[in-house]
């Protein structure tokens, strides 16, 4: 997997993000029973952020965008 990607989305699995897509899902299994997703919608588990996580979220969209 794309070691960006990987590093946003552990964020938001952190926060209780619940992946819709194949790849997420697949992401999701691999942290084993620890993770609970739980809510589907990314801007409220966003906004659920402190300051670091929002800042670093940024950051790697920002790295993201210039591939």
């Amino acid at each position: 997997m794309d070691q960006l990607w990987v590093a946003r989305n552990e964020i938001f699995a952190r926060r209780g993000y619940r992946f819709q897509t194949n790849r997420g899902i697949t992401y999701g299994q691999r942290l084993g029973s620890h993770y609970t997703g739980a809510d589907s919608d990314a801007s409220r588990v966003y906004n659920s952020f402190n300051v670091y996580e929002r800042d670093n979220v940024e950051l790697i969209k920002q790295y993201e965008r210039r591939r």
